[in-house]
């Protein structure tokens, strides 16, 4: 075999970074520093957006609502199962079902303002995850909003749900049931603890 040439390697003579670690007496800062400039990026992101609204004519929000105004119950997606849950909600509004759908596009910076504006008026939310907290108390998406509504006054009941893990289809029955444990504790029923649905026993 010829001589072994490794594609990155150490030389002082060409320094570079790879996959730097910083000590820690500069780690805090740089991460603080990254944290900061993530925090930032909203104005940014809404510029590129308006600019590619300019360009394609189509507009893209950090939350969109669907039929939210004036709904007690709102379901929370990400992605593509939030077409899924807008056909659905068409068809339970159509039996006069006061149901609605909040969807995120933006992540991160998670987009604060715009998401309780989304929720506002909503009694109960149902959160949609696609991932699984192994051992968790609860799961990504789910967390992350509880979090952002802890130290609100008049927050909605928060039900947390894991649907379509690994790409699986979420069907219509699976928001209907979702949707009649939310009107349960709409009643005044207690929320269920964070719920897996789809699994086969």
């Amino acid at each position: 075999l010829p001589d072994f040439e490794p594609i990155h390697r150490l030389d002082v003579d060409n320094p570079r970074l790879m996959g730097g670690v910083g000590i820690p007496d500069v780690y805090t800062e740089a991460r603080y520093a990254t944290d900061q400039i993530m925090r930032s990026s909203y104005d940014v992101i809404r510029e590129a957006w308006d600019e590619f609204e300019k360009v394609f004519g189509r507009r893209y929000e950090p939350v969109e609502t669907y039929q939210a105004d004036g709904s007690d119950i709102l379901f929370i997606t990400m992605g593509g199962i939030g077409e899924t849950c807008m056909t659905w909600i068409d068809g339970a509004r159509e039996q006069g079902e006061s149901v609605g759908s909040a969807r995120i596009r933006l992540w991160r910076p998670f987009p604060e303002d715009d998401f309780k504006a989304a929720i506002a008026g909503a009694k109960v939310i149902i959160v949609l995850d696609r991932a699984l907290s192994l051992g968790a108390a609860g799961n990504p998406v789910a967390q992350e909003i509880k979090g952002l509504l802890f130290n609100e006054t008049n927050r909605p009941t928060v039900l947390e749900y894991v649907v379509g893990l690994g790409g699986r289809d979420v069907f219509p029955e699976d928001f209907q049931a979702m949707y009649d444990a939310a009107k349960t504790v709409l009643a005044g029923a207690e929320p269920p603890p964070p719920t897996v649905l789809q699994v086969r026993v």
